[in-house]
């Protein structure tokens, strides 16, 4: 939905711009198709959608990169890669995706990261690629929501608190953010903080409780 509303921004400054958006599950959205849950099966319908593109923008490295890599082989089609998340960066601990992704970002007319972070971890795997950092943007206007319409009472009385966002897994810190919590609040004793995510890795899971308890 995101990516929708880019498009919808972008036509307002070039109203005669044309968009196909390839997705993994249809939303019944404009111009929609869903053809990336199965891209080897659909490999050719893909292609044959990218032939008639100026452009072609992968959200992700792996595997949306690859595809957009191998589709655009012989076409005049250029593509760019912004790497997000996981799959701009997990994938070189894999021997044959390592070498797929290695190869997708050097084809790439341009690779985007969404944050420093990802940047430097791409460019420690391939020093000599080209990476522009673009942040996340956010439309105050769009997200300006009384505190009180969405968030719980049990959080809102733990006023004064940090708050982190993401998937609890290790890549995201939490670790070291516990730690820098734990000296913080010998300073601020009435300080608490506060993790928001979805507890994918149960294993490191157990490990932060364990570090709150320790």
């Amino acid at each position: 939905k995101f990516s929708l509303k880019i498009i919808e921004l972008a036509k307002e400054n070039i109203p005669d711009l044309e968009v196909i958006v390839l997705t993994i599950k249809p939303s019944g959205a404009e111009n929609e198709k869903a053809l990336l849950g199965k891209p080897l099966s659909n490999f050719f319908k893909i292609r044959s959608i990218v032939k008639t593109c100026d452009l072609v923008h992968a959200l992700d490295g792996f595997p949306f990169g690859v595809i957009a890599a191998m589709a655009t082989l012989g076409t005049n089609a250029r593509f760019v890669i912004t790497a997000v998340g996981s799959g701009a960066i997990q994938p070189f601990n894999h021997p044959l995706y390592s070498r797929l992704l290695k190869w997708a970002y050097k084809k790439a007319a341009q690779v985007i990261a969404v944050s420093t972070y990802t940047a430097e971890q791409i460019k420690n795997k391939i020093p000599e690629l080209d990476i522009k950092v673009i942040n996340h943007g956010v439309d105050f206007a769009q997200y300006q929501i009384s505190e009180k319409e969405t968030t719980p009472e049990e959080i809102i009385v733990k006023k004064p608190y940090i708050l982190s966002v993401g998937m609890v897994k290790k890549r995201k810190g939490y670790h070291i953010s516990l730690r820098a919590f734990a000296q913080a609040v010998k300073q601020v004793p009435e300080l608490n903080y506060i993790i928001v995510g979805l507890p994918l890795d149960k294993a490191y899971f157990g490990e932060l409780k364990k570090l709150v308890k320790d």
